[in-house]
């Protein structure tokens, strides 16, 4: 099994993916017809300091190999749901409805727009191939996305959701973060993501979130 509570105290120091250097000068800006809703115009994507994936793709996805023994009927339940959608299960776990605060729900969704168009830029960037593509054997449960792996979408936004909504309920930070790693974990398991995309995803999660 994942080791929850280390990977918890590893996201709390910072020690991941994203390192302490300073942001870069030069940068590739998204697409011209990109327009974020949060984040400046001209914020860079290569001003983010995200080191790139390890090279050793193969030693990963065969980790991954060894998580296959964790796909149980539940589990495969809960990456099928949260493959879908993992947005709703992070409002049920802070106890609020959507429409419990209007202002907070439209800037929540603007963020998570601007989160996507970040993450999509950093995979074409390192254009990283999915664990499956390098050991097939990995058959994961639910379908490849077409986009590529490095870093994981799902656990960058994971990280943002619990951030933003531990603001309104801060006594549930814990659980709300929680969640968050579980929801990272579980796209090992199906075999979408190495290790290092959930890691990375984890530690950019937390780094976006001090600019939104």
């Amino acid at each position: 099994m994942i080791d929850i509570h280390r990977r918890q105290l590893l996201v709390g120091i910072g020690v991941f993916a994203i390192n302490s250097l300073s942001l870069a000068e030069s940068a590739i800006s998204p697409d011209p017809s990109t327009v974020y809703k949060v984040l400046p115009r001209d914020f860079k994507i290569e001003g983010i300091p995200i080191e790139p994936p390890p090279a050793d793709n193969i030693m990963e996805a065969k980790i991954l190999f060894q998580m296959k023994s964790e796909r149980t009927n539940s589990s495969i339940q809960a990456i099928i749901a949260q493959n879908v959608n993992p947005i709703p299960l992070f409002w049920e776990c802070a106890g609020i409805a959507e429409n419990d605060y209007p202002e907070f729900t439209s800037h929540f969704y603007n963020v998570i727009s601007d989160v996507e168009i970040v993450v999509l830029a950093l995979k074409k960037k390192f254009n990283r191939p999915r664990p499956s593509a390098v050991l097939p054997a990995l058959d994961p449960v639910v379908p490849v996305p077409w986009h590529s792996s490095y870093p994981s979408g799902h656990a960058t936004q994971s990280a943002v959701i619990a951030g933003l909504l531990s603001r309104l309920k801060p006594s549930l930070s814990e659980s709300l973060t929680n969640l968050a790693l579980r929801v990272g974990v579980n796209r090992e398991v199906a075999g979408l993501h190495y290790p290092s995309d959930t890691t990375a995803g984890f530690a950019l999660g937390q780094w976006l979130l001090n600019e939104f």
